[in-house]
């Protein structure tokens, strides 16, 4: 049985978040999430932010590796358009929410960032804007340079090194698509990984 640990909490409960952990009176809509239940705020000023309430099985010192990346990366790349942290009234980057069941769940508070989804600028998307990406990504790269965190050394999908980790579902994809699962993962495994340089992005 997989136990959905994702928030489900109303724009009602979100707006109450905003006021009572950022003193922040705001509009609010639902965003599209892969993991966490984000919300977009709108104040009246017309700032923007997004409120970010994290699944119920996060570990806190992941959404602090996020946080601390987020600090250095301000530090180091200043001119860099990333989201920035806002402290709640207290002056905590986290807080803890609690639902009518008693599960708690992390918020945090980040400032908005305005722009388009890259994977919705629709092909063909032109040397100058894939220049400009990667221009960014080396930056970012570059930014994150030295920094390090406890949190960092975990098992994680995304980490390519690790791209074994989805082979336990590889019998969910069709005949074809096995095939070529494994052909790349014959070619992962002639790698050494762990000769290779490696930080976090």
């Amino acid at each position: 049985m997989i136990v959905d640990t994702t928030p489900h909490f109303t724009i009602a409960d979100c707006l109450r978040f905003a006021q009572e952990f950022y003193g922040l009176a705001a509009a609010a809509s639902p965003l599209a999430s892969e993991r966490d239940q984000n919300f977009a705020l709108k104040a009246a000023t017309g700032e923007k932010f997004v409120l970010k309430i994290a699944k119920s099985d996060e570990e806190r010192a992941v959404l602090e590796l996020q946080n601390a990346a987020l600090y250095h990366t301000a530090l180091h790349a200043p001119a860099l358009a990333l989201p920035r942290l806002i402290a709640t009234s207290s002056g905590a980057d986290i807080a803890t929410i609690r639902e009518a069941s008693g599960q708690t769940y992390f918020l945090r508070l980040l400032t908005w960032l305005e722009g388009e989804v890259f994977v919705q600028v629709p092909p063909p998307r032109g040397a100058t804007l894939l220049a400009s990406l990667g221009t960014v990504l080396a930056e970012l790269d570059l930014a994150l340079q030295g920094f390090s965190h406890p949190a960092m050394y975990r098992e994680l999908y995304w980490d390519v090194r690790r791209a074994d980790l989805a082979l336990e579902h590889l019998a969910l994809l069709p005949d074809e698509q096995q095939t070529l699962v494994r052909q790349f993962m014959d070619a992962w495994e002639g790698v050494e990984w762990k000769a290779l340089r490696h930080s976090v992005i």
